[in-house]
């Protein structure tokens, strides 16, 4: 059988216990103006949370554990929502699966050890904000690549801040901080999303290139301790700073 399912506008649903169902612990299906809180899904047969057509809601501190798929999932396009203090826990796919979701704030989530990513979008997913939650121990890695127009930031993440040095180099998608190792040149950084700010640390001696998609005052030639630091224009790393410490 299935779990509850909600369709509705100006609603509130609390402190309710899904557990064991066919089907998804919770269904959201066109539901607008409304507050999801207190509740725990586990060990479904599909999702925790489905989600569809969901719009100016709060989910907040809710629980999605052991669930077969996904913890959280959304569908068909939703927009202008909150996800915060929730848990998405050891579910058999991604902790948060939220395609085709816009204009929302994912913010002080523990998502952990899920046999997907800890978190995904697709589709539309789109100009949304991803910060201070904590991604760490999900199998398939912990936030998946966004588009340009999302911003993440501060997430704990557990991952090394340490990148070996290479013609182009890829920073981590959470981060603004990071210490180069080797002596390879830097030709180009990997894009990121617009206005996003980072600073390099170098370890050894080696060249970044004024070029490619980096927009410098001249070639930076580093030091041990040397720093460089960017903003992303959506097309290029700007130079802001460097120094030698």
């Amino acid at each position: 059988s299935g779990g509850t399912t909600v369709e509705m506008t100006d609603f509130i649903v609390s402190n309710n216990l899904s557990n064991g169902n066919g089907l998804s612990g919770f269904w959201f299906y066109k539901t607008t103006h409304g507050t999801v809180s207190g509740n725990v899904t586990r060990a479904n047969a599909a999702h925790g949370f489905a989600m569809d057509e969901v719009g100016y809601s709060t989910i907040t501190a809710n629980s999605a554990s052991s669930n077969t798929l996904v913890g959280f999932k959304n569908v068909t396009a939703s927009l202008v929502n909150i996800y915060s203090s929730n848990v998405a826990a050891s579910n058999g796919s991604h902790g948060f699966q939220l395609e085709n979701v816009t204009l929302s704030n994912i913010s002080g989530n523990n998502i952990r050890a899920n046999g997907g990513y800890g978190f995904i979008g697709g589709g539309t997913t789109s100009a949304n904000v991803i910060v201070g939650n904590n991604v760490r121990l999900n199998t398939a890695g912990d936030i998946a690549a966004q588009p340009s127009n999302t911003r993440i930031v501060n997430n704990d993440i557990g991952t090394a801040r340490t990148i070996a040095s290479a013609a182009t180099i890829t920073l981590p998608t959470n981060g603004d901080y990071f210490y180069i190792t080797g002596t390879t040149n830097i030709t180009s950084i990997a894009g990121s999303w617009t206005e996003r700010r980072v600073t390099l640390q170098f370890d050894d001696v080696l060249t970044v290139t004024d070029g490619s998609n980096l927009n410098m005052a001249g070639n930076f030639v580093t030091a041990w301790k040397a720093t460089i630091s960017y903003i992303f224009d959506g097309t290029n790393w700007v130079e802001t700073s460097r120094s030698f410490n």
